[in-house]
């Protein structure tokens, strides 16, 4: 957990500026494991408590983000994937212009955003953990 925040604190743009949010987005589910998710923006906000961690389908959700974001008042926010690559997920559900786009509730909530096309998997960070992970797996069986 605490390599993924470091990842993910390194992939945040350089230009933005610290009265800005950060909202990474991922998918979720219903499973218990999708407490990691709010673990994970834990470990984010212990080093930057303009990031936020949601999912599309879990808690906490871009709603509850918009509650967090309106307590701090903050107007402006970057919207990045928590997805391996840039497919449907980022495209329509985070940054699409439809109603129920993460982008078009929290413009709906008179917060702008600024999406940023770029998966996971094109972080060397991020990628270097899976090929951590994969070397642990594959030495358990040689």
């Amino acid at each position: 957990m605490e390599k993924v925040a470091a990842a993910l604190l390194a992939a945040v743009p350089a230009e933005r500026n610290p009265e800005e949010a950060v909202i990474f987005m991922g998918h979720g589910s219903p499973h218990p494991a999708n407490a990691c998710y709010t673990a994970l923006m834990h470990h984010l906000q212990q080093t930057d408590t303009g990031i936020f961690v949601g999912t599309m389908s879990g808690e906490p959700g871009i709603v509850d983000i918009c509650g967090e974001l309106r307590e701090q008042n903050i107007a402006s926010a970057y919207l990045m994937p928590c997805l391996a690559v840039v497919g449907k997920h980022t495209l329509k559900d985070m940054s699409g212009g439809n109603e129920d786009s993460w982008k078009s509730v929290l413009e709906k909530h008179g917060i702008s955003c600024k999406p940023v096309l770029k998966g996971l998997a094109d972080y060397d960070a991020i990628a270097d953990i899976w090929v951590d992970h994969l070397k642990t797996v594959f030495g358990a069986f040689s």
